[in-house]
């Protein structure tokens, strides 16, 4: 997760970020297209990523808030 944080702040791209987390010989990297499960995992990792520093992890942390 460190590593999700990290890409963006370093304005890493996404397949970058990848490489970092996959490593760079690995199959994620070389079947890198829009349209990828790979690419989509990234993604969302990243999205989760700043979520949670922006305080996210506060949130889940506090449970589910009641209902009104």
């Amino acid at each position: 997760m460190l590593k999700t944080v990290e890409g963006p702040a370093a304005r890493k791209t996404m397949l970058q970020i990848a490489g970092d987390i996959r490593g760079t010989d690995a199959s994620a990297v070389q079947d890198w297209d829009n349209d990828s499960d790979v690419r989509a995992q990234v993604r969302r990792l990243v999205k989760k990523a700043r979520f949670l520093m922006k305080g996210g992890n506060l949130e889940l942390a506090a449970g589910p808030r009641p209902r009104l």
